[in-house]
């Protein structure tokens, strides 16, 4: 039995797909424990694994959700100020992580492997420099340069034109000169200097220049990583060019949901699901989503339409004005999804996945990050379409909707990718990709304690 610690992000997008992956390692007779900021730790127990708490003194309960809320809320200088403290704060972990908050954990827990998500490289250098096995976890698209792929931000489409290649190289020069931006935001005071922090802890853990990537969209060091997806929905033809294990999709079948009024959902009618995921968009952007949703459901009340309000709208009134429209704050996606003709989503990959898996044809409107990339998976593949947010009203989205629901193309390209999916699934490629890892050589510590 091997001792596997997981360090993810207090994101559900991020810890969602970890679930599936310890369950199964558990499975094995392994002992699975997460490590975390205590903003996690509820969520990592309602599902049955043990916790352990990391850097409470500058992450206390509530730190990570708060934070989130008032980002969505905040305008103006209230703004920039909630910028500035998020980024002091921000700071102050990666120090504690630097000065060693992180060695006596590490140490003591023994894990014979770590599973870092790659959003939070900061463990696992420290982890490369103690000498413990470590993997990236990627929950997401590789994030490594490759002129020869559009960014995971980008909406391009390629199809090997040179116009087509000369908007991939564009694309790579515009987030070259937002790294340049963000460099003056961290001057400023408004953003935390993560990239010379992490090269800081890189130094003090003697992780060698050359087993760092401080160049790439998620900089951190040059290990195994593992994305939670089959090869043939992420690729655009080629493989991406870098150290990748494409696995199974890790879609868990099995986790704990929120309660559903079922009651209120009527048999034979199509049912389609509507919602832009758990992170914190502006609240113009979310009344415009739901604003176009309520539309759909009003022209077309054959449909039965579940709306995922998420925290800030109460759902109790829109069911009186709308009677086919179920609105909750957190909604049993997987067994929705079970039922659903079609899903309006944010282009979320676990989202997508989850899709793909139940073959569940959808509508993309990215938001932000790699939604947009994903997006273009989503009408590569022929799965369904998308739209920018600023084309969303009530017409534009029901065409859509009425598009997928009824040209037989798209579901027929979404079963056969399910097919990929749930063969991909099956192998638990995953648990066998880990186990392999924790029965190689060792490396070796490079780690030494250093004054001041």
């Amino acid at each position: 039995m091997a001792t596997i610690v997981i360090t993810p992000i207090p994101e559900s997008g991020h810890l969602n797909p970890t679930l599936k992956l310890a369950r199964d390692l558990r499975a094995r007779g392994h002992h699975v424990i997460y490590c975390g900021i205590r903003d996690l730790e509820e969520r990592v127990r309602a599902q049955g694994f043990e916790f352990h708490v990391v850097l409470e003194e500058v992450c206390p309960k509530g730190y990570f959700e708060n934070a989130v809320t008032l980002a969505s809320t905040l305008k103006g200088k209230a703004l920039k100020a909630f910028a500035r403290e998020a980024a002091r704060r921000e700071t102050k972990v990666l120090q504690a992580m630097h000065d060693g908050a992180l060695d006596q954990v590490i140490t003591g827990l023994k894990p014979d492997i770590l599973i870092c998500d790659i959003l939070f490289p900061q463990p696992a250098t420290i982890a490369h420099g103690l000498g413990v096995p470590t993997v990236l976890l990627n929950t997401s698209l590789p994030m490594r340069l490759d002129y020869s792929k559009p960014p995971m931000f980008s909406f391009i489409l390629p199809d090997g034109r040179l116009f087509t290649k000369v908007g991939i190289r564009y694309a790579w020069l515009r987030w070259m000169n937002s790294m340049l931006k963000q460099r003056i935001r961290v001057a400023l005071g408004y953003n935390s200097p993560q990239r010379l922090m992490l090269a800081r802890i890189a130094r003090r853990y003697g992780v060698p220049d050359s087993q760092m990537d401080l160049r790439s969209m998620s900089p951190g060091p040059l290990l195994p990583e593992i994305i939670l997806c089959p090869r043939e929905f992420v690729d655009f033809g080629e493989p991406w060019k870098g150290d990748f294990q494409y696995l199974e999709p890790s879609v868990d079948v099995h986790r704990q949901e929120p309660d559903f009024p079922w009651e209120l959902v009527p048999e034979g009618k199509p049912l389609v699901y509507f919602s832009m995921g758990s992170m914190a968009y502006s609240e113009a952007r979310e009344r415009s989503f739901q604003e176009a949703a309520l539309q759909v459901a009003a022209r077309r009340p054959d449909w039965t339409c579940v709306l995922n309000v998420g925290r800030k709208t109460d759902p109790a009134t829109l069911h009186q004005k709308h009677p086919n429209v179920i609105a909750v704050r957190s909604a049993p996606q997987l067994k929705l999804l079970q039922r659903a003709c079609a899903m309006v989503n944010h282009g979320g990959f676990n989202t997508v996945k989850e899709c793909i898996y139940f073959g569940v044809p959808m509508v993309v409107i990215p938001q932000k990050v790699d939604q947009p990339g994903i997006s273009a998976r989503v009408v590569f593949h022929g799965i369904g379409t998308r739209m920018h947010h600023f084309q969303l009203n009530g017409d534009t989205l029901r065409a859509a909707l009425e598009e997928i629901t009824s040209k037989p193309g798209y579901q027929q390209n979404i079963q056969r990718m399910q097919a990929v999916f749930r063969e991909a699934e099956k192998k638990a490629n995953v648990v066998d990709f880990v186990e392999r890892l924790i029965r190689s050589p060792r490396p070796q510590a490079t780690y030494r304690a250093l004054a001041g």
